[in-house]
């Protein structure tokens, strides 16, 4: 599998692994069939999905936000990345 560059954000290069799409998948499942029907029961299933999909890509959105954390701090102290 290989690695796609997604473009760059402080002049940090993103590149997101193929993978991520099966677990972004994973996790929508495990959201939509398991965490939500327990806890919003009256909703509907196609609600489920579409919430457990909005809850995977925030997953990899606070991901991708802490990783570029690490990356400004390595910069501040004059580490490459």
């Amino acid at each position: 599998m290989a690695c796609h560059r997604m473009g760059r954000v402080g002049g940090v290069p993103v590149e997101v692994h193929s993978s991520a799409a099966a677990a972004v998948a994973v996790l929508t499942a495990v959201f939509a069939l398991g965490l939500l029907p327990v806890t919003a029961a009256e909703a509907s299933i196609a609600s489920y999905w579409f919430a457990g999909f909005g809850v995977a890509l925030a997953v990899f959105a606070s991901l991708l936000l802490h990783e570029l954390a690490h990356a400004a701090v390595a910069r501040r102290y004059g580490v490459g990345t």
